[in-house]
C-alpha cells in the first residue's frame, strides 16, 4: 500500500514536504513509499488524513479499483 499512497500523492500534486509536513522525515517517508520500510500506525493514518482517503478507499485503489469479493455465504 505504500506504494498507492505515493501515487495518490503524485495524482493529487503533492510534493513530499506538503504531504509529511512536521510528520516524518523526508527519508523515511521515501523509504516508505519505495516499500523498503514500514512506518507506525500513527504516521500511516496521518498521511491518509492529508491525502483526504480513507483506509477503505485506499484498499480499493490498491486493488486497482476492484471491489473486495463479497462472501454470501
Amino acid at each position: 500500500m505504500s506504494k498507492t499512497i505515493a501515487k495518490i500523492r503524485k495524482e493529487k500534486n503533492l510534493t513530499v514536504n506538503d504531504l509529511i509536513r512536521d510528520n516524518m522525515s523526508k527519508s523515511s517517508y521515501n523509504r516508505f513509499a519505495a516499500g523498503k520500510a514500514d512506518i507506525h500506525s500513527h504516521y500511516f493514518i496521518e498521511l491518509l488524513k492529508r491525502l483526504h482517503v480513507t483506509l477503505t478507499e485506499l484498499e480499493y485503489i490498491d486493488r486497482g479499483y476492484v471491489p473486495k469479493d463479497i462472501n454470501i455465504w
